[in-house]
């Protein structure tokens, strides 16, 4: 299992915006040809061939997402996740149409098709982290009765001790990374990052902002379960990285209310809950050590990592310190509300 970050997979804090031009190559033919569906093709990415992302507008307009043959059995496992949250749990996701994936023939690509959702990305206001807090307690319990938990767990220890001995070759023979990232993970004590592993089960292990999307009836959509099949840690890491994503980041926003929102909603449906700033804290500087890691390991590898990339989890490592305050003052609203 690879579990490097396909490049530049770390780029930015929000995704794009989106903007579909349409495709007039051989590929567009291909395209229409292996899913059945005719009509104009549209690329996202821009690109007229191979990986990628593509609309097909018909009646009933279609997504593909074009990927190398190499990760076909990812993103296989990927959909079969979704496809159990959906149909087990009610949660919407995204979920290949029946007849798919297939792999191109000599052209080394698969095709994943799905229906197309009209859908946005999920602003930060009080009533969208009530929706998501909810969401995401409900994936949560979901996941933890998924009957592949035990190859999740397989997997996600596997990753965690890998991550772990990157770690320990990083303080036993130092790899040539930025000042500032080197600083950060020789600081770093022995277990600190067993804290993901507390209450250890599967989770999404990716609910960044492009991830989670908003339909023209205001329902969330899940999407981009690729983590989730080695993402076998605490609950909290998905929370702790939604309310860093979401909120904490962010300057245009009521953080207190949003946060307050987010943990109440997820409180009222979980036993497992953030009690304290300093435990949000540590998970928060544990996700960003393990990045760190893993463009470590990537630049061991000889593989190219931006300084943008090194400096965006530098940045968000040093952040948590100023989280404090905020943080408290909403876990006192809690604890007032709570009583």
């Amino acid at each position: 299992m690879n579990w490097l970050p396909s490049h530049p997979a770390f780029d930015g804090f929000y995704p794009q915006a989106q903007h579909w031009l349409p495709l007039q190559t051989s590929f567009a033919e291909i395209l229409q040809a292996y899913s059945g569906v005719r009509g104009d093709v549209f690329s996202l990415t821009g690109k007229g061939w191979g990986k990628g992302f593509y609309r097909i507008e018909a009646k009933s307009p279609v997504f593909i997402k074009c990927v190398e043959e190499s990760r076909f059995e990812k993103q296989r496992e990927a959909d079969r996740i979704a496809a159990y949250v959906m149909l087990s749990c009610g949660i919407k996701t995204s979920c290949c149409l029946a007849g798919f994936p297939i792999t191109l023939p000599e052209q080394q690509y698969s095709l994943f098709v799905y229906p197309y959702v009209n859908s946005g990305f999920i602003g930060p206001s009080p009533a969208n982290m009530t929706k998501l807090g909810e969401l995401i307690a409900r994936t949560h319990q979901c996941l933890a009765q998924a009957p592949f938990k035990d190859q999740i767990k397989s997997q996600g220890l596997a990753r965690f001790s890998w991550i772990e001995s990157t770690l320990d070759f990083f303080a036993s023979e130092p790899i040539v990374i930025p000042d500032q990232a080197s600083a950060i993970l020789q600081s770093i004590p022995a277990g600190f990052l067993r804290v993901m592993q507390e209450n250890a089960q599967p989770i999404h292990g990716d609910l960044n902002v492009g991830n989670i999307l908003q339909d023209e009836q205001d329902e969330l959509i899940l999407i981009d379960f690729e983590n989730s099949y080695f993402s076998w840690s605490s609950p909290l890491v998905d929370l702790a990285f939604v309310m860093e994503r979401f909120i904490l980041i962010r300057e245009d926003i009521d953080k207190q209310a949003c946060l307050l929102s987010l943990l109440q909603a997820y409180k009222r449906l979980s036993d497992v809950c953030f009690h304290d700033a300093s435990k949000v804290i540590h998970v928060l500087q544990a996700l960003s050590v393990r990045s760190l890691l893993l463009l470590t390991e990537l630049a061991r590898q000889g593989g190219e990592v931006r300084d943008s990339e090194w400096q965006k989890f530098i940045y968000l490592y040093h952040a948590t310190t100023e989280y404090q305050p905020l943080l408290d003052e909403v876990f006192k609203d809690l604890k007032r509300l709570s009583q």
